[in-house]
């Protein structure tokens, strides 16, 4: 198409009309023939493609053209035909790699939105990271789609990892086993908790390696205690928290440097030993002293150590007679310190009525007699 300017040189300088400018020397642009000319075939020549005849009464004829045009399309001119659904595209497949829709393939399509809980019209993403499908919701990234290839984490379900870690701040676990039945004595076992070195026999039994396990046990109708089982090199020990708070071990119990022996002697550093030995030494060393200090007073006649604290004679005091003569009998009492020393049947052989005769032991201490069992 030609523009003014291509056929007067007073057009602008776009080749535009101008109304001229006198003062400034400016003419006007001229109105040329050829110019009305080249858009008056141009308008005829869309109509032509359109198929319509030009009518001077009808002054919609551009506008009906263009539509029949993009309605129908023209042929050969490379542009699509609506009315052909895009059967017209000379490259489909080229078409849909352009729109980014390939690798859709011939699958049923899955609809979005309209479902029971839709709320409205959203886009929906699905996005893939290498290892990985996340999901987007319009702008909000709602996360990771996990799969056989992709398993949740235990942190992201909630659960105790399999590989240990930490519970929550407050958190308790507890573990019951099933229904147990038993007879009075008998012992029921709750689940086992162990602890192992793997390949070391621990693992598989009780019989060698290296484990430990805990487990509560109740001997019905008599008591219940919390059980470490220690399995090593042949042996499995228990040791038991009873509850009435005593410690049952299997064998010596430690403590810093020493410890208490399977028959209850103990053993150490303060003892420079076992605690028996130490004691025998003590009351070994004390008789020996003891000995040597009456040694010694005897010795050099003093008795100022001897007479204090030992007794040096012992007698019998006076005789004590008393008559029962009723029929109850015997001796009424003995006092403090005395022996029975005779009786005498009064008429007979009948001791219910006879003469009972006691004297005091007495004993020889720090200068005067004692009666034994005297304060």
């Amino acid at each position: 198409m030609q523009k003014i300017g291509d056929i007067t040189d007073t057009a602008d300088g776009n080749g535009e009309f101008t109304d001229g400018n006198v003062a400034g020397n400016v003419q006007p642009t001229e109105l040329m023939a050829a110019w009305f000319n080249s858009v008056q075939r141009e308008i005829i020549a869309v109509l032509a493609a359109a198929g319509i005849a030009p009518d001077k009464t009808n002054d919609k004829q551009l506008s009906e053209a263009i539509q029949a045009i993009l309605s129908k399309g023209i042929s050969g001119s490379g542009y699509l035909i609506s009315e052909n659904n895009l059967s017209d595209l000379k490259d489909a497949s080229e078409a849909l790699g352009h729109l980014g829709l390939d690798n859709v393939g011939n699958w049923q399509a899955v609809q979005a939105n309209g479902g029971k809980h839709s709320s409205g019209n959203h886009h929906m993403y699905i996005d893939w990271d290498g290892k990985k499908l996340h999901y987007t919701v319009d702008d909000t990234d709602v996360g990771e789609a996990f799969t056989t290839q992709n398993p949740p984490t235990a942190e992201q379900t909630g659960s105790y990892p399999m590989a240990g870690g930490y519970l929550s701040e407050e958190a308790s676990a507890t573990v019951i086993s099933n229904l147990k039945t038993a007879s009075n004595g008998q012992a029921i076992y709750a689940p086992m908790w162990r602890s192992c070195i793997k390949n070391r026999g621990g693992d598989v039994d009780f019989a060698d390696g290296a484990s430990a396990c805990f487990r509560m046990v109740e001997i019905v109708s008599n008591y219940a205690f919390a059980e470490i089982l220690v399995d090593g090199f042949g042996s499995a020990r228990s040791f038991e928290f009873r509850n009435d708070g005593s410690l049952h071990a299997p064998s010596s119990v430690y403590a810093g440097q020493g410890f208490i022996a399977p028959d209850g002697n103990l053993y150490g550093p303060v003892w420079g030993g076992y605690a028996n030995n130490w004691i025998l030494q003590q009351i070994n060393a004390l008789n020996v002293a003891i000995n040597n200090q009456i040694a010694a007073s005897i010795n050099n006649n003093n008795s100022n150590w001897v007479n204090p604290n030992f007794a040096t004679a012992v007698r019998l005091g006076a005789e004590r007679v008393q008559a029962s003569t009723n029929d109850s009998g015997g001796l009424v009492s003995l006092g403090g310190g005395e022996v029975l020393t005779g009786a005498q049947g009064i008429g007979g052989s009948d001791f219910n009525k006879a003469y009972w005769r006691a004297r005091a032991i007495q004993y020889f201490i720090n200068g005067q007699w004692v009666q034994a069992g005297s304060a």
